[in-house]
């Protein structure tokens, strides 16, 4: 598959994700979560993450998350990409105020080069855009990068500082 249609064929593949799928989701992003320097490969905080994002997955009308199903292994999934909708009150460049922000992009090792985190990313987008989002950050590796680029991200300089609470 090749072009704009391989994108589509490989679309149809992409889900949201269910409760249920909570724990794959947890897998694929503890994946992401390793594959980034300097990480903490603990897993001690999947046992408290996965209620919450159950519950998350099931009734958050800001929160949604995209997969596709492992094409080899039943009850696995092969990528995952999750976003949230956030409010701020609205500027110049985004009057509604509505941002989106997409995380936790990660594709399984056995099924990258396949396409299916493209596949992902432009399913929470065609969600931001329904829900009026006027803008879509990320934060990209030097690995990602040129797929976001390809979907038209553009990097920005962002004096971003960070309090843990």
């Amino acid at each position: 598959m090749s072009g704009r249609s391989g994108y589509r064929a490989r679309m149809s593949l992409v889900r949201r994700a269910t409760p249920e799928d909570a724990e794959e989701v947890l897998r694929l992003r503890q994946v992401m979560i390793d594959s980034m320097a300097r990480s903490d490969p603990s897993t001690a905080w999947h046992a408290v993450s996965l209620p919450v994002l159950r519950e998350r997955l099931a009734d958050d009308l800001s929160f949604a998350a995209f997969v596709v199903d492992h094409p080899e292994r039943p009850c696995a999934l092969a990528a995952l990409v999750a976003g949230t909708l956030d409010y701020r009150i609205g500027g110049a460049r985004n009057p509604r105020g509505t941002d989106g922000y997409v995380f936790s992009v990660a594709t399984d090792l056995d099924a990258r080069r396949r396409g299916y985190a493209r596949a992902c990313v432009g399913a929470l987008l065609e969600w931001f855009r329904e829900r009026g989002a006027g803008r879509v950050r990320l934060t990209a590796s030097p690995e990602a990068e040129p797929l976001y680029r390809s979907l038209g991200f553009t990097p920005r300089p962002d004096p971003l500082l960070e309090l843990m609470l």
